[in-house]
């Protein structure tokens, strides 16, 4: 939706890329499931846009890019200790209920 609405706004030449980019930002980011910090970075990411030479563009991609990957290795790290959490829970729970029993 949030791409969509981006391009049909880009269709209308009286704009610029940064203020149709921070409208669509404000607008149609809210229903997407993306953390603060996430939504300030991509906020950015279409302010520098439009302003650039395409090497300093592609530059900028590449750090959102870099970005997005750190963070999806931290919940993918996070995820891996909550499931180890659980797995000792289970099996401390498992002892504690058989410890009762007898």
């Amino acid at each position: 939706i949030w791409l969509e609405h981006l391009a049909k706004e880009l269709e209308m030449p009286s704009r610029s890329l940064a203020i149709i980019w921070e409208r669509c930002c404000e607008s149609d980011l809210e229903c997407l499931l993306l953390g603060r910090e996430e939504r300030v970075r991509l906020h950015e990411l279409g302010m520098q846009l439009g302003s650039l030479d395409k090497k300093q563009e592609t530059q900028i991609f590449l750090q959102y890019a870099e970005f997005l990957e750190e963070k999806r290795g931290g919940l993918l790290k996070e995820i891996q200790e909550k499931r180890r959490l659980c797995n000792l829970l289970g099996v401390t729970a498992g002892l504690f209920l058989t410890i009762l029993i007898l």
